[in-house]
């Protein structure tokens, strides 16, 4: 899930995150088994839509012919908690500024359990991995890089308890953020906190400061994984030559809807 839209942020690429379920994840190499998700990298959402279909063996819905006049579009602050570049949040308030003056409403909501849900989805993220993978790379750390090796060693302190009580955790989460999109179409947050980052450090300026773009994941695009949302990065214009992104998100199981909203609300 992350591992699309994170790339497709910083290339200018459309990535989709489908819900959990919709693809069958048998054969693929698991990082964490409730989280997985198989998506997509296309050049547009249009595309996006038929390789949902391809990879899913599923038809889509049919195509929605509802505009965006009345379209209640959330964003989200609290649920990435973190700092955003300047020219990431002007590019977002742009297009913003679009949608509305295209029929749009845009709201803000308040997520008041985000850092639980944050916390939870790490500690299920680290069981999981070392579950599947801790023996093997013990085994044989020479096959895999030091990023890995120092994950797995970190990730193994996380208890059998610990991994449980995430669970619930993240369920609890779950019932929550129903709340959240209560009367909304769709949400709008950040793929990522800056553009995309410098290829010697993985680093994208945020601000006067330079930070981890693969280390926000975290923050900007766990979320949606741990609570099973369909979820896709689009690129949007930006001020500057490296290419801007957000991601629209909705609820458990409406991957359809969330492709013919994105695929409209792109267009504007």
């Amino acid at each position: 899930g992350g591992s699309n839209r994170s790339p497709a942020a910083a290339t200018g690429l459309v990535g989709f995150k489908p819900s959990q379920g919709l693809i069958d994840t048998t054969g693929s190499l698991p990082t964490a088994r409730s989280l997985d998700v198989l998506g997509s990298f296309t050049s547009t959402v249009a595309d996006a839509r038929l390789m949902t279909e391809a990879l899913s063996g599923r038809k889509a819905a049919a195509r929605s012919a509802r505009g965006l006049t009345g379209v209640v579009i959330a964003t989200c602050p609290d649920l990435y908690g973190a700092a955003v570049d300047p020219v990431v949040t002007r590019s977002h308030a742009a297009w913003f500024d679009r949608l509305q003056r295209a029929g749009g409403r845009v709201v803000e909501r308040s997520y008041a359990v985000a850092a639980a849900l944050r916390e939870a989805g790490i500690a299920i993220l680290q069981y999981e991995f070392v579950e599947h993978h801790g023996k093997a790379i013990h085994a044989r750390p020479d096959r895999v890089g030091s990023g890995a090796r120092a994950f797995a060693e970190a990730a193994s302190s996380v208890t059998r308890a610990a991994y449980t009580r995430a669970l619930e955790v993240r369920e609890d989460c779950k019932r929550r953020f129903l709340a959240v999109m209560d009367g909304i179409d769709v949400l709008a947050v950040p793929v990522a906190p800056g553009l995309a980052p410098r290829l010697e450090d993985d680093c994208t300026r945020v601000g006067d400061a330079m930070t981890s773009y693969s280390g926000a994941g975290a923050n900007f695009r766990l979320w949606a994984n741990s609570l099973a949302m369909p979820s896709i990065a689009v690129p949007l214009a930006c001020e500057e030559a490296l290419p801007a992104s957000i991601q629209l998100a909705a609820r458990a199981g409406t991957d359809w809807a969330l492709l013919d909203l994105a695929e409209a609300l792109t267009a504007v």
